[in-house]
């Protein structure tokens, strides 16, 4: 027993003699850099991630441009959980009059846009409200190739910065992704010569149930064409399946 009692003292000097300063050991750490997550199991994470309870969303699109403003009506209907995953969207004017209505399926994770039972091309504006049918899908969550560049605080949140090139060949888009909450905080359309085209910005989250968020503002700013589109969901409600 005085032997163990004498090895513990001892054991216990040793490390007395050889503790580093906790400065010096925290220096350390942040020097060591944290791995990154491989991009397309990270994407696939962001993929999974999306309500998979169907939802109808309500809410407006509120474009500012140097000729003015508008305002257009949006009600989306999201239904992740299907095969395929579904998404649609119905745009009306300020006054509740139909402009335009729209489907997304994910059919083997490329997104088909049907209109009246046909398919067609991705949308290159909706509505006069100046988004785009890939702004409205978010249709980069599926693109191939993610990569994950690094880590960054964006918008008071940690967030894995991937880079994903576009499917086209020209540019492609940077976003930041939340760590913990694994969705995308922010994002930026590029063009082949890394000249920032749009930023896509996550407001203000809604509380649907618990552990469960959804996108209430998000704001994009067209840089290209110099205005400012407003998404705001005044409601949310869960569908039965």
């Amino acid at each position: 027993m005085k032997y163990f009692l004498l090895m513990i003292c001892a054991l216990g000097s040793a490390l007395a003699q050889t503790a580093r300063n906790p400065l010096e050991e925290m220096t350390e750490r942040l020097a060591t850099p944290e791995p990154l997550p491989y991009g397309p199991a990270l994407m696939e994470q962001v993929q999974a991630n999306l309500p998979q309870m169907p939802l109808l969303l309500t809410g407006e699109i509120r474009t500012r441009r140097e000729e003015g403003r508008s305002t257009r009506r949006l009600i989306s209907e999201l239904r992740f959980g299907d095969l395929p995953p579904k998404l649609s969207f119905e745009l009306a004017d300020a006054f509740g009059s139909p402009m335009e209505s729209f489907r997304v399926e994910w059919r083997e994770n490329t997104p088909v846009w049907i209109q009246e039972d046909t398919s067609i091309e991705t949308p290159e504006e909706l509505a006069d409200t100046g988004l785009n049918g890939a702004d409205l899908a978010l249709e980069f969550l599926w693109w191939p190739g993610a990569e994950t560049t690094g880590i960054r605080r964006i918008r008071a949140r940690d967030a894995y910065e991937v880079r994903i090139p576009s499917p086209t060949g020209d540019g492609g888009v940077r976003l930041w992704i939340d760590k913990r909450a694994l969705f995308v905080v922010e994002a930026e359309t590029l063009d082949e010569n890394e000249k920032v085209l749009r930023r896509l910005q996550v407001d203000k989250l809604k509380k649907i149930r618990e552990e469960l968020w959804m996108v209430q503002d998000l704001v994009i700013r067209d840089y290209e064409n110099d205005r400012t589109i407003k998404i705001r969901f005044s409601d949310v409600v869960e569908l039965e399946r």
